[in-house]
């Protein structure tokens, strides 16, 4: 009897040697969060005791990092087929205000087309005149929309800056994307794994299920279709793939049918980049999979926004 106990201890043990052992990446998060009065204007000189972050309903110990000392480093990526050229005398116009609001005195911007493969049209450069000057001569061709190879080609891009600067992709297309699943799920890991907040300006008109009112995506099942992505459904994120890589990366989607619209959507996107918080933590419990943000402030009548979540990938999977 004794023998037997003995042989069950070492297959016991045997066992657990044999098992895989599967190692969670321990990483740190970033947060991009607006805090703002119920009137839309930005809550300056909160401090990481005015924060309460949860991860999958846990609360977690954060910092700020000073969002006045991370200057932007910006990629615009314009779809230049036909679609593009419908809209290209209002994206003639924008380079005065991508100059001012949203780089401001320190930051430097790039700009790329796409239609069937992404084109570098200006690399980085912190000078104005040359941003509006490339942004009034971009050439638009026949293609498809190939959101996700522009995505993909404007990460490449962002992701070579010193760790230290902010990571913005401003996506300048429509909502759809004539591209692969597989690619788009590379957009978000790799955005995901650079840092990178992606918004976009949507070229074509919302349908009443796309719009909230105003100019940007109602809300979404973001949980099911990041899950559905990593996990290789097909058409995951298909229909509105701009509105999963926006609103998962912390970022906006905008319509800008109408010249105003235009303005207003760079306008907010600058003051939201130059007002936000970045909360910053290490998950206590890095479990993969998803894994849903949750914030709030300890000041009343405060509206808080945040990104919703991330995802943790099995490493073998990747």
């Amino acid at each position: 009897m004794r023998g037997f106990l003995l042989l069950l201890v070492i297959g016991g043990l045997l066992a657990a040697q044999d098992s895989p052992t599967i190692e969670v990446p321990v990483r740190l998060v970033i947060a991009p969060t607006a805090v703002t009065n119920l009137s839309g204007r930005f809550l300056n000189g909160l401090r990481e005791r005015d924060f309460n972050l949860l991860d999958n309903g846990l609360p977690q110990t954060v910092a700020i990092d000073d969002v006045a000392h991370r200057r932007i480093s910006l990629v615009i990526v314009v779809q230049n087929n036909k679609a593009g050229q419908s809209v290209r005398d209002r994206i003639r116009t924008i380079g005065s205000i991508v100059d001012a609001l949203i780089m401001g005195e320190s930051g430097e911007a790039a700009i790329m087309t796409f239609s069937d493969k992404p084109r570098t049209v200006l690399p980085f450069t912190s000078d104005g005149e040359k941003i509006r000057r490339a942004l009034r001569r971009l050439d638009y061709l026949n293609g498809k929309t190939q959101v996700a190879e522009g995505a993909l080609a404007g990460i490449e891009m962002l992701k070579d800056r010193p760790v230290n600067r902010r990571r913005v992709l401003l996506l300048i297309s429509e909502a759809r994307d004539g591209g692969s699943g597989p690619k788009l799920r590379e957009v978000v890991r790799e955005a995901e794994l650079h840092n990178i907040t992606i918004y976009s300006l949507n070229i074509r008109h919302f349908s009443d299920s796309e719009s909230a009112g105003n100019g940007m995506t109602a809300s979404i099942d973001l949980k099911a279709r990041i899950s559905d992505l990593y996990s290789g459904v097909k058409n995951a994120i298909s229909g509105n793939p701009l509105a999963v890589l926006t609103e998962y990366t912390g970022g906006h989607q905008y319509s800008f049918h109408q010249q105003h619209a235009l303005e207003e959507a760079l306008t907010n996107m600058g003051e939201e980049l130059h007002g936000e918080y970045l909360l910053s933590y290490t998950p206590d419990h890095p479990t993969l999979g998803y894994h849903s943000i949750h914030v709030e402030v300890s000041k009343r009548d405060a509206l808080v926004r945040s990104r919703p979540g991330y995802w943790i990938q099995n490493p073998t999977e990747q």
